[in-house]
C-alpha cells in the first residue's frame, strides 16, 4: 500500500488522508517453475500455482481459524448445558432420597413354610406309592399303602382274647348267682338250727326245774346233750352262712377281674385296629409333594426316615433386617416382595418380629464372654406374609428356600388390615 497526499477540499474542511491499495506483481523470476516444465520447452504462466501450495495454504488457513476459536470452557453454551445437567442430577438425587427414605429393603430374605414331613406310624413293607414328585394333594388323600398282613393277624388275636375275657365275665357272674343261692340256703339252715337250739334249751330248763323225783338223771342228761348239739349245729350253720357270703364277695370280685380283662382286651383290639389303619399313609394337609423318598418294596420303620414332604400353599417370608432398623418396622406395614425366580413383585404385609436375633437360636450361638470381642450389627428375623391373591396366583409356584427381596414401606399400613 502507498499513502497519497491529502487534497484540500473546496468547502474549507480539513483534508482527509486517502489510502490507495496497490498490488505488487511478482516478476517472472519470482514465479516458481515446476520441474516437469523444464526440458519440454514450456514456460510457466505468471499466475499459476501448484496443488501443493494450494493445499498448504488451505491447511494454514484451517489452523489459523482453529487457533482463533475460543476454548470450550469459554463458550456460553457449554456452561448452559453443564448447568442443566447439574440441575437434573440434583432433582433426581432429591427425588431418590425422598423415595428411599420411607422404605427398608434387604436381600437377606427367603421363603419359608410349615412343611409336613410324612413318616409311617407302623413298620412294614411298602405295597403301593400312589403319588409322584411335585403332585398336588389334598388333606386325607392316600399317599402310601403298607403290607397289612401282620397287623391283621394281631387284630384277630386281640379279638380272640376279648371273646375269652367276655366268657370269663359270664362265668364269674354265674358263680355270683350260685354263691348267693348258697348264702340263702345257709341262712335257712341257721334259722332252723336256731329254732332247734332254742327248743333244746327250753327242754333243758324244764328238766332242770322239775322235781328230781319226776325226772330221771338219764332224761336230764339227754336234754343237756340235745341242747349242746343244737347249739353246735347253730354255730355250724352260722359259719356256713359266713362262708357263703364270702363266696359271694369272691365271685363278685372275679366278675370285676373278668371285666378288667375285657377292658384290656378291648383296648388291645382298638389298638390293633388303629395300627391296621396306619398301614394307609394319608396326607395331613393340602400342598405339593416334595422330596419323595420311598419306593415299592421298601421296608420302613415307625417314626423313621420321612417318606416325603408336603409343602403347603400358604408360604411366608423370613427377612433378616438389621437390629438398627427395627425401630421403623411394625406389624401391619405394607410390603412389596420381589421374587428372584420369576422377576415378579407381589404384595404382602409385616406379620411379626422374632423375639431375639437369628444368631441366638442357632446351633452354636456366639459366646461373647471369651476371647476378643468385635461388635457387629445383628440381624433379627421379620415374618412377612403374602396377600391371599398372590398365594392363589397359579403362575407362581412359591416354595421354601427361594430368594426374595422384600421392601417395607414404613409409613404405609396394609389396606386390608
Amino acid at each position: 500500500m502507498s499513502r497519497v497526499p491529502p487534497q484540500r477540499p473546496g468547502n474549507g474542511h480539513p483534508p482527509e488522508e486517502q489510502v490507495v491499495e496497490t498490488r505488487v506483481v511478482p516478476s517472472r523470476a519470482d514465479i516458481p517453475v515446476p520441474p516437469e516444465s523444464f526440458g519440454r520447452g514450456e514456460s510457466p504462466k505468471p499466475n499459476q500455482k501448484t496443488d501443493d501450495q494450494q493445499k498448504n495454504q488451505e491447511q494454514n488457513k484451517d489452523k489459523k481459524q482453529e487457533e482463533e476459536k475460543p476454548p470450550l470452557y469459554k463458550r456460553p453454551w457449554f456452561w448452559a448445558i453443564l448447568g442443566v445437567i447439574v440441575i437434573v442430577i440434583a432433582i433426581v438425587g432429591v427425588l431418590w432420597y425422598l423415595h428411599a427414605k420411607g422404605k427398608l429393603s434387604t436381600d437377606d430374605a427367603f421363603i419359608e413354610a410349615h412343611v409336613t414331613n410324612v413318616a409311617p406310624r407302623v413298620a412294614g413293607h411298602v405295597l403301593e406309592v400312589l403319588v409322584t414328585d411335585n403332585e398336588q394333594v389334598k388333606a386325607g388323600q392316600v399317599l402310601v399303602r403298607l403290607d397289612p398282613v401282620d397287623l391283621q393277624q394281631a387284630l384277630e388275636s386281640a379279638n380272640s382274647q376279648l371273646a375269652s375275657a367276655k366268657n370269663q365275665v359270664i362265668q364269674a357272674q354265674k358263680q355270683v348267682g350260685v354263691s348267693e343261692a348258697q348264702v340263702a340256703q345257709a341262712k335257712a339252715d341257721v334259722t332252723a338250727a336256731q329254732a332247734n337250739a332254742t327248743q333244746a334249751n327250753e327242754d333243758l330248763k324244764r328238766y332242770q326245774s322239775a322235781d328230781r323225783r319226776a325226772v330221771s338223771q338219764q332224761q336230764l342228761d339227754a336234754a343237756l346233750a340235745a341242747a349242746r348239739s343244737t347249739h353246735a349245729n347253730l354255730e355250724s350253720a352260722q359259719q356256713k352262712q359266713t362262708a357263703a357270703e364270702a363266696q359271694v364277695t369272691l365271685s363278685q370280685a372275679q366278675v370285676a377281674t373278668a371285666g378288667d380283662l375285657v377292658t384290656r382286651a378291648q383296648v388291645a383290639v382298638d389298638q390293633a385296629k388303629t395300627q391296621l389303619q396306619y398301614t394307609i399313609v394319608r396326607a395331613d394337609q393340602d400342598g405339593r409333594i416334595a422330596n419323595l423318598n420311598v419306593s415299592v418294596g421298601d421296608w420302613v420303620q415307625a417314626g423313621g426316615q420321612a417318606l416325603m414332604a408336603i409343602v403347603p400353599r400358604d408360604v411366608y417370608v423370613i427377612a433378616n433386617y438389621k437390629e438398627t432398623e427395627l425401630k421403623e418396622i411394625h406389624p401391619g406395614q405394607r410390603v412389596t416382595i420381589r421374587v428372584d425366580a420369576y422377576g415378579a413383585t407381589l404384595n404382602g404385609k409385616v406379620d411379626s418380629i422374632q423375639s431375639g436375633s437369628g444368631a441366638a437360636f442357632s446351633l452354636l450361638p456366639p459366646e461373647n464372654a471369651t476371647g476378643n470381642y468385635v461388635k457387629i450389627v445383628q440381624r433379627v428375623p421379620v415374618k412377612i406374609v403374602f396377600d391371599p391373591s398372590a398365594l392363589n396366583d397359579s403362575r407362581y409356584l412359591l416354595g421354601p428356600g427361594m430368594s426374595v427381596v422384600p421392601t417395607i414401606y414404613i409409613h404405609e399400613q396394609d389396606p386390608q388390615q
